[in-house]
C-alpha cells in the first residue's frame, strides 16, 4: 500500500505485512511552539489518500535515545500533519505521544507504556481525526479526538515513521499493517 517516501532514509525493508525503518541521525518532525525551530527530516513511507479511513498496526521501535520513536502520520505539508507515536520521552520512559501540527505543533505526551511493542490506529471521517493505542490490538484507548484543518483540495498522504532527533538511529518494526477507507463506528472506542 505504501508506494512513495517523504525524507528516505539509508535503511528501510518492506515485506509482506512487515516493515522495517531505520531512522537516521537528526531526523524528526516537529515546530516549536516556543521559538522559530521546525524540522523536517523524519522519514516516512507514505500513501496518497483522498478518502476516509483507518490504519492500525503494532510498532516496535528499538529505543536507544531521548525522542527515539516509531509513528503512523497523516502528512499534509511541513506545518500541516499529525503524528502519533510511541516514543522514548524526556521524561525518562516510554509513552505514547501525539504531535497535532496547524502552523505549530501542539505536542501531548500520554501516559506511561512499558510493553516493547504497542498497536496504534489513526483513522479519519471529513476532518475528524481519532488516535488510539492498545497492548493487545483488542482493547483501545483513545489518545485524541480532534478535527483538523484538512481542506478540500489538500494532497494528503498516509504512513509510517521513524524518528532518531538526538541518536546517531533508530530501527522500528511495523508489523500487523491493517487499512480500510472507513473510519471507525465508535470515535471513543477506536472500533
Amino acid at each position: 500500500m505504501f508506494n512513495t517516501w517523504i525524507n528516505e532514509p539509508k535503511k528501510a525493508n518492506d515485506a509482506t505485512n512487515r516493515i522495517v525503518i531505520t531512522a537516521d541521525k537528526d531526523s524528526n518532525l516537529f515546530v516549536d511552539p516556543t521559538s522559530d525551530f521546525k524540522i523536517n527530516t523524519a522519514p516516512i513511507y507514505a500513501t496518497e489518500i483522498n478518502s476516509d479511513f483507518t490504519l492500525s498496526c503494532k510498532v516496535l521501535p528499538y529505543f536507544e535515545n531521548t525522542y527515539d520513536a516509531g509513528a503512523i502520520i497523516l502528512y499534509i505539508s511541513d506545518t500541516n500533519w499529525v503524528k502519533l507515536a510511541y516514543e522514548s520521552t524526556d521524561m525518562g520512559h516510554s509513552a505514547v505521544v501525539c504531535v497535532v501540527t496547524d502552523g505549530y505543533s501542539d505536542d501531548s505526551n500520554g501516559e506511561v507504556v512499558t510493553v516493547t511493542a504497542i498497536w496504534m490506529k489513526m483513522t479519519k471521517k471529513d476532518r475528524v481525526v481519532g488516535v488510539y493505542y492498545s497492548q493487545d490490538s483488542v482493547n483501545w484507548r483513545m489518545v485524541r479526538l480532534f478535527k483538523h484543518n484538512i481542506n478540500e483540495n489538500d494532497k494528503i498522504y498516509l504512513g509510517l515513521s521513524a524518528q532518531s532527533p538526538l541518536g546517531d538511529e533508530c530501527k522500528v518494526v511495523f508489523e500487523d499493517i491493517n487499512y480500510v477507507e472507513e473510519s471507525v463506528e465508535d470515535f471513543r472506542k477506536g472500533v
